[in-house]
């Protein structure tokens, strides 16, 4: 929509139509064209840019983030499991895939863990069903403190190789002049 009418003063939007539209001029040589694309603007075999894609649905699948969720304790769940894998990513030195896949699997018993817990405390302690979904709740956090460690340890041994990889940074070597 653009706002190119204007009425009794006003501006007006107005649909674009498609007589209007053009085609983008191709970029000239193979350096200005982006590389995952031909030279007609189209995908180009054996492209890069859907990268990891694949890794990332999985991670979506792990935690629970799907559209035909429709028990609203399942769809708590996971939405508690995602803000709590996004903020763990942020802590982390590193995040690869093998990090990003246990990240996602910590989040998502860390949020059964507290499901399960909060299950105890509102049907009671002292009760069967409370004492049988304290267990699980048990169960979810032992798992959580190991994966814990573990994810830790795989993002530290990640971010050290690319550090490795990348070589030294000097921070001030942009801002200093050369000295001549």
């Amino acid at each position: 929509m653009t706002l190119g009418e204007r009425s009794h003063g006003k501006a007006r939007p107005r649909q674009v139509r498609s007589s209007d539209l053009q085609r983008l001029a191709a970029a000239g040589s193979a350096a200005e064209r982006p590389v995952d694309r031909d030279s007609s603007g189209r995908f180009a075999p054996r492209n890069q840019a859907a990268l990891g894609r694949g890794g990332k649905a999985a991670v979506r699948r792990l935690l629970g983030r799907s559209s035909n969720i429709t028990d609203p304790e399942a769809l708590a769940v996971a939405r508690d499991a995602d803000r709590l894998f996004l903020a763990t990513l942020r802590e982390l030195p590193g995040d690869g895939p093998t990090v990003r896949q246990l990240a996602a699997l910590y989040a998502r018993h860390v949020a059964l863990a507290s499901f399960w817990s909060a299950r105890a405390s509102a049907a009671g302690l002292g009760t069967d069903e409370g004492v049988t979904a304290q267990e699980h709740a048990t169960k979810h956090g032992l798992r959580v403190e190991r994966l814990a460690v573990t994810m830790l340890d795989v993002a530290r041994a990640t971010a050290a190789a690319a550090a490795a990889k990348a070589g030294p940074v000097d921070p001030l070597a942009a801002w200093m002049e050369p000295k001549t």
